[in-house]
């Protein structure tokens, strides 16, 4: 009898869980970025904000970096190591060599 409650019970559990799931699937898989022009440099804006802030500023503005392979046995990171592709201020992805970045900067 135990098993047959223990069993239902998981059941039920299992069938809250493809709920949930549904619901997470029918979410978008990438975040959703409204720009709304501030008025500031990216600077200003840097300055004007705490870590969580400066946090979700780099997420605004960065599409992803890619770390190349380092040297055995060297610690840290080599800048050198590092491509950081950009969004543009419609966020749209332009790690393009030689393409602008949403702050005036040279990609590449």
């Amino acid at each position: 009898m135990l098993y047959l409650r223990r069993e239902a019970e998981l059941l039920a559990h299992l069938r809250a869980l493809k709920v949930r799931r549904k619901q997470f699937l029918s979410q978008p898989s990438e975040p959703v970025v409204e720009y709304v022009r501030l008025g500031q440099t990216f600077t200003e804006a840097w300055e004007a904000r705490d870590t969580d802030g400066r946090r979700l500023l780099l997420e605004s503005a960065i599409a992803h970096i890619v770390v190349r392979p380092g040297t055995r046995g060297r610690r840290g990171i080599d800048p050198q190591r590092l491509d950081i592709l950009w969004r543009n201020q419609y966020g749209q992805d332009i790690g393009v060599p030689g393409a602008d970045d949403h702050m005036g900067r040279r990609v590449g």
